[in-house]
């Protein structure tokens, strides 16, 4: 489920990373591109500086973005893209950096994103702090400012 169309090269490239590592799917790629650009929206949302993503960071928003577009099916759907831990968006990362869809810092290394969480108590961990009917996320949204709020007095005190 894409908000966006993947470009020729984007696309060339997913056929290439499959055809070499066959552990993740394409909807495992797109799923990655999908939550760096949720984390962009999101930090210019907040106001937080962007630039330099570590691999935690990037693991973490795509738990965030997992669930705030699948609710509790994100279970399920990590499961079909073979992401059972954040190894497996550490992995799915660097065949992005060696297909060219991706930039490595120097300071990248796949061991950044070793033994960070399993994906099923991420995720479970992520549903507790959101307000779900059936599987329909309701956004508080008096909550939200009240988060961003703490958010931006957090970071103007650092």
């Amino acid at each position: 489920m894409m908000s966006y169309e993947l470009t020729e090269e984007e696309y060339t490239a997913i056929k290439v990373m499959i055809d070499n590592d066959p552990r993740y799917p394409a909807a495992a790629y797109t799923t990655v591109l999908e939550a760096i650009r949720f984390m962009v929206s999101y930090k210019a949302l907040t106001g937080a500086k962007s630039g330099h993503v570590t691999g935690g960071e990037l693991s973490r928003f795509v738990i965030m973005f997992m669930v705030t577009n699948y609710g509790k099916l994100a279970k399920l759907i990590a499961a079909d893209i073979n992401f059972k831990n954040s190894e497996d968006i550490g992995n799915a990362v660097f065949n992005m950096i060696a297909c060219k869809m991706l930039h490595q810092s120097p300071e990248d290394k796949l061991s950044h994103f070793m033994g960070l969480f399993n994906f099923n108590e991420a995720i479970d961990e992520e549903v507790k702090g959101q307000c779900f009917f059936g599987n329909v996320r309701i956004v508080d949204h008096k909550k939200e400012l009240k988060d961003l709020e703490r958010l931006k007095k957090w970071k103007s005190s650092k």
